[in-house]
């Protein structure tokens, strides 16, 4: 399952979305030592800034494929996303995969930036 706290962002190129991916079973239910293979994409203006599973042994780079792709194991059932906004308003969508394991997406707005009068 896929959660944020954040749900719309400044189109500013750096505002940033955490968001966490938790393994849970058939009842909706954490699996807190399930360590599996994660796989996301991302859709739309705005790039995966890094990936991570709190995992102090984990070695694994933060950085994913590419700006759109990175693959992560949970550890202790849960990994973090983390989606930077791009310059452009629009909806990003952020899919989560894993073998054996039920798809799922988010979806995050991103707005223009108000402009502050002088």
């Amino acid at each position: 399952m896929l959660t944020s706290q954040e749900s719309v962002l400044t189109a500013d190129g750096k505002d940033l979305a955490f968001v966490t991916a938790e393994i849970q079973d058939a009842d909706g239910n954490p699996v807190y030592g399930a360590a599996r293979q994660l796989s996301f994409t991302l859709n739309g203006n705005g790039i995966i800034a890094g990936a991570d599973n709190g995992d102090p042994t984990d070695l694994s780079s933060y950085q994913g494929t590419d700006e759109t792709h990175a693959a992560r194991s949970t550890f202790s059932g849960k990994a973090l996303i983390i989606i930077q906004s791009g310059t452009k308003s629009g909806t990003l969508t952020l899919s989560a995969e894993g073998e054996g394991l039920e798809s799922d997406t988010i979806e995050l707005k991103a707005v223009s930036a108000k402009q502050e009068p002088f």
